[in-house]
């Protein structure tokens, strides 16, 4: 679970809405152009590109492989071999010859957050940029030494799951490091933070402030802030005194994530929860950074929160453009397996969080999934535990009851802890899961030895198991939880391997390297409902590829994650080369 799952927590790092609102008036009719029509490809017509002597997996089960492709206006025109590619080239055409690399269809992360370029300038105290605790309190101090006074000192990604070593946290702790400068740390599953007295003071947070419904600010047994903050509605109490970059710098950063998405292979993203700092703000954030000529093209989930707010902006589902579509609406019915507050079945291992909590009643969840079912969204809800997975189908089940809808792909976001007979229902409400793949890489020994069990762990992402029920999947980044890395993605799921180990968890539901480039590529382009110009490499389609030194499909599955992206093409044109 991340930040941006949840509306509002964003809240504290924002401008006032109006000077935003001003600001990114320039992106406001982005989005609204029309699909191209299918190219045809006339007698004595010409290529503008083609692509010739590679290994092209296309994901198009008609036409399985190929050696090269046609592209024109930006549009795949012909696919075959070189010999028949070749009688395509005139005078201007284009020749690009792969020499034997491997082309897939651009890789689609379907779930990620754009909102977290915000905390660009933040301090990394993520697992992946620091060795040890030794060195996350080393950059934490440092921070504090730097900071002039007055400054708030802000960490994020902080991880004392996964990082080794201990570092204390706890409001007292933070004092000792500084006792006059606000230092905010927030956890990298985004439901948990912690901060001293001169942040509580700023956020006009005391003991005797009551936890607001949903989020607590955590007391001892003598009713002393301990300094952990808990969810959503909690750390957002945190908004008025928390520093802002302004909004031009936001769509720079926003401008560099999609940048490093296409040097992973992207070409498309699929956030996952607009609105979650200023809903038509962060709307506009998104546009003004597709106005620029970004290297990916982008779907998107409306935060279900802010419903008003998109009614009264006249917001319907759109899947008319080919750049940007806002075409679902995101609600969250839990928190964070790794932090306590997945919404459970039985209790986990830690007998302090019990099993965890929901963020919703049973009836207003129906009702959430109801109002956007019915008006023709689709719906992604974030489930981590099986109880939340339990209320997620009820909701969809409700919905589908009250008004049967056909092809609404209805999504449940991680579906971490799934059950066979979830999966079995999922199928027949048309649902299907995207699996947040990393937990298995990443978590896997933790939630197995310290907070699941191994039975338990083993329902963790059950990739093969969906697909013998019949569902398609997609595999995805959460980002900025885990990195955008599509060839990790691929690698987790078919290895099964927990990171710095020869272990496995559950190698089971291990699957093949196929299915795991269709969960990266068409499955999760129909998931985000671009499967139509994207996910496959086939005439009409959008001219989006991504180029590999190697073949995923040829090395030993552990060496997929040493396979370099060569380059990255988004209509025709190379976006990214190495």
């Amino acid at each position: 679970m991340c930040i941006v799952c949840n509306p509002g927590l964003f809240s504290f790092l924002k401008q006032g809405a109006s000077s935003r609102r001003e600001f990114f008036k320039v992106g406001g009719a982005l989005g609204s152009a029309a699909l191209l029509p299918q190219s045809v490809f006339a007698a004595g017509d010409v290529a503008d590109t083609i692509f010739i002597n590679a290994a092209v997996v296309t994901m198009n089960p008609a036409q399985p492989e190929a050696q090269a492709i046609a592209v024109r206006a930006g549009r795949i025109v012909a696919v075959g071999t070189t010999n028949d590619i070749t009688k395509l080239k005139g005078s201007a055409t284009q020749v690009v010859d792969l020499a034997g690399k491997t082309l897939l269809p651009g890789f689609v992360d379907p779930h990620m957050h754009y909102t977290f370029a915000f905390l660009d300038s933040w301090l990394d105290l993520g697992p992946f940029a620091n060795r040890s605790m030794t060195d996350v309190k080393s950059k934490l101090v440092a921070g504090i030494a730097a900071a002039k006074p007055g400054e708030w000192v802000m960490g994020q990604l902080f991880d004392p799951t996964i990082t080794p070593g201990e570092m204390a946290v706890s409001i007292k702790a933070l004092d000792e490091l500084s006792a006059t400068l606000p230092i905010f740390i927030l956890e990298a599953n985004g439901h948990i933070a912690h901060a001293n007295t001169a942040a509580f003071k700023a956020a006009g947070v005391t003991k005797d402030t009551p936890s607001p419904a949903h989020g607590r600010y955590v007391q001892d047994a003598q009713g002393n802030l301990t300094g952990d903050i808990q969810e959503t509605a909690a750390i957002s109490a945190f908004a008025k005194a928390a520093p802002h970059i302004s909004g031009a710098q936001y769509v720079a950063n926003v401008g560099k994530l999609f940048a490093l998405a296409a040097s992973k292979g992207c070409t498309t993203l699929h956030d996952c929860g607009i609105g979650s700092i200023d809903p038509e703000g962060d709307l506009g954030v998104l546009r003004a950074a597709m106005a620029q000529n970004p290297p990916i093209r982008m779907s998107a989930y409306l935060v279900s929160t802010a419903m008003e707010t998109w009614k009264k902006m006249g917001l319907k589902p759109d899947n008319s453009s080919e750049h940007l579509r806002i075409n679902g609406v995101k609600a969250w019915v839990d928190g964070t397996n790794q932090g306590g507050s997945g919404f459970q079945r039985e209790p986990y291992l830690i007998p302090a969080w019990k099993t965890g909590m929901p963020n919703y009643s049973q009836t207003d969840l129906n009702a959430v999934v109801r109002a956007a079912h019915d008006a023709g969204w689709q719906v992604g809800i974030h489930a981590n535990g099986d109880a939340g997975i339990d209320m997620a189908l009820n909701a969809y089940a409700a919905a589908q009851t009250q008004n049967p809808k056909r092809d609404m792909r209805h999504r449940i976001e991680h579906s971490t802890v799934c059950h066979p007979q979830q999966l079995e229902q999922m199928k027949k409400l048309g649902v299907s899961p995207s699996f947040l793949i990393g937990h298995v890489y990443y978590y896997g020994a933790v939630f197995r030895d310290r907070i699941f069990g191994a039975q338990r762990a083993n329902l963790i992402d059950p990739c093969r198991t969906a697909l013998e029920k019949g569902l398609r999947i997609s595999l995805h980044s959460d980002y900025n939880c885990q990195p955008i890395e599509p060839l990790r993605y691929i690698h987790n799921a078919v290895t099964r391997n927990i990171r710095n180990t020869n272990q496995q968890l559950n190698p089971a539901e291990t699957i093949t390297v196929m299915q795991a480039i269709r969960a990266v590529t068409l499955d999760a382009a129909w998931q985000c409902q671009m499967d139509d110009i994207v996910g496959s490499i086939e005439n009409g389609k959008c001219a989006d590829f991504v180029i590999l030194d190697k073949d995923p499909r040829q090395v030993p599955p552990m060496e997929i994650l040493n396979i370099t992206v060569s380059a990255t093409w988004m209509n025709g044109i190379r976006r990214y080369a190495a």
